[in-house]
C-alpha cells in the first residue's frame, strides 16, 4: 500500500494542466507535481482541471483505478505539458475525485513511468501511455531513460537536485554507474525493484554485515521510491539494525548522538555477472531530530500491503537511501543503475551531460523544489 507518496521532498516544477494554453492568450500557470518513479501514471486532482481554461484539454472518456493506499478512480484526460522550457503534446492525467485535503497532494502526482509501469484504464484492462512515452514518440527525447539526482545529503539541506530525461548527468556521482538487473515486485506487477544483498553497518570504526532471510542468493526485492521519505527493509534485518544501533523497536527512537558520528550504513546491491554496487549512506541521513535530544530512525520493518486475497509484505528505499545515490533508470533495456551521489558540485547544469541515443536531441534536465 502507497501511504507516504505526499510528504515526497522532490518536487519538479512544471507547467501543466489545466491552463498549458488557454483559450484566450493567457500564459501557462505552474504546478509543482510530487516525483513518483515507475508505477503511477501522473494524475491530478478534479478541482484542479477546468476545461473551460485549455483549448486543447481532451476528455478520453477512459476510467482508471490505481492504488496509492486506499484505491481512487477517475477518468482520463490529455492536454499539452510544459517541462524544462519543451512543450510535450498529448499527455495522459488521472483526474482524481478527491475530497481529503490531508490524504491528497493539491498538485497530484508526476508519474514518470513507461507502458506496462503505468495505471490500467478501468474498461478496458490496458495501461495508458504516459509522459515518458509521449516524450519520447514526439522525439523530445530519443531513448526511454532518466536520471535523478536529489541534492542535499540530508532532508533539511535545502540545495537543489533534478532529473535529466534522455540522458544521464556524471557530474552528479562519483565512481562508475553500475548497472543492476530487475527483480521482480511481490504482487508481479512491474515496478522499478531491484536486488539488496546485504546492508553493513559501521559505527565506531567496527562493521556488522547483515543478510536477508530469503532463499533466493541475489538477496530480497526491493522497491526504489522517490514518493517515500523513509525506507523499509525486510524484518530480519531491520530488528538486526535495531539492535546494533539500539533503536527502540516500538518507537523508532534512536540515540541523537549518531548524528555527530562518522558511522553509516552500506547497501549492497547484485548486479550483472555477479558484479555488486555498493552505496554509503551516512547516519544524518537516516535518522532525523525531532525536538532537544529526541531522533527518530527513518527505517521500518517491512509492510504489509495485500490486495484483496493476495498477501504479502513490500519494501522500500525512499528519499533517506536516494539521496546518497545517483538513479538512472533505462526503459529501453530494462536495467536500473546506479552510482554514489556527489555533492560537492559548483556548477548546477553544466556541460558534460550523457545522453542516449540520437545526438540530434538535448537531454531535458528539470530543477527540483525542496
Amino acid at each position: 500500500m502507497k501511504q507516504s507518496f505526499l510528504v515526497s521532498c522532490l518536487l519538479v516544477s512544471v507547467t501543466a494542466l489545466p491552463s498549458a494554453r488557454p483559450k484566450h492568450g493567457g500564459e501557462p500557470s505552474s504546478t509543482d507535481f510530487p516525483l513518483w518513479t515507475g508505477g503511477p501514471s501522473s494524475t491530478l486532482r478534479r478541482n484542479n482541471v477546468s476545461a473551460s481554461e485549455s483549448s486543447v484539454l481532451i476528455d478520453k472518456d477512459i476510467l482508471f483505478w490505481e492504488n496509492y493506499g486506499p484505491t481512487v478512480t477517475g477518468f482520463y484526460v490529455s492536454d499539452e505539458f510544459n517541462i524544462a522550457d519543451t512543450t510535450v503534446l498529448n499527455v495522459s492525467f488521472g483526474v482524481v475525485n478527491c475530497t481529503d485535503k490531508n490524504s491528497w497532494n493539491p498538485g497530484g502526482i508526476l508519474g514518470i513511468g513507461l507502458i506496462g509501469f503505468q495505471t490500467i484504464a478501468a474498461q478496458t484492462g490496458q495501461p495508458i501511455p504516459g509522459l515518458l512515452d509521449q516524450m519520447k514518440a514526439e522525439q523530445v527525447i530519443t531513448a526511454s531513460t532518466y536520471g535523478i539526482y536529489l541534492g542535499g545529503q540530508s532532508y533539511w539541506d535545502e540545495a537543489p537536485g533534478e532529473i535529466t530525461f534522455g540522458g544521464y548527468n556524471p557530474s552528479r556521482f562519483s565512481g562508475t554507474l553500475v548497472p543492476l538487473p530487475l527483480a521482480p515486485s511481490p504482487d508481479q506487477f512491474p515496478r522499478l525493484q531491484i536486488w539488496l544483498s546485504s546492508v553493513s553497518v559501521t559505527t565506531n570504526g567496527k562493521t556488522e554485515l547483515l543478510r536477508p532471510e530469503t532463499p533466493n542468493a541475489l538477496g530480497t526485492s526491493i522497491l526504489l521510491d522517490t514518493g517515500s521519505p523513509g525506507s523499509a527493509i525486510p524484518s530480519s534485518m531491520y530488528y538486526q539494525l535495531t539492535e546494533v544501533l539500539e533503536v527502540n523497536p516500538v518507537t523508532n527512537q534512536v540515540d541523537c548522538e549518531y548524528l555527530n558520528s562518522d558511522g553509516g550504513l552500506t547497501y549492497t546491491f547484485y548486479g550483472f555477472d555477479g558484479k555488486y554496487a555498493d552505496i554509503w549512506v551516512p547516519f544524518k541521513q537516516v535518522i532525523r531530530p525531532f525536538v532537544s535530544d529526541v531522533c527518530y530512525f527513518t527505517i521500518t520493518p517491512e509492510y504489509d500491503c495485500s490486495r484483496g486475497a493476495t498477501h504479502f509484505s513490500c519494501t522500500t528505499l525512499g528519499e533517506d537511501f536516494l539521496r546518497a545515490a545517483y538513479i538512472y533508470v533505462n526503459y529501453d533495456n530494462s536495467t536500473i543503475s546506479i552510482a554514489q551521489a556527489a555533492y560537492e558540485i559548483p556548477n548546477l547544469y553544466p556541460d558534460g551531460i550523457e545522453q542516449v541515443g540520437s545526438r540530434s536531441q538535448a537531454p531535458l534536465i528539470v530543477q527540483q523544489l525542496v
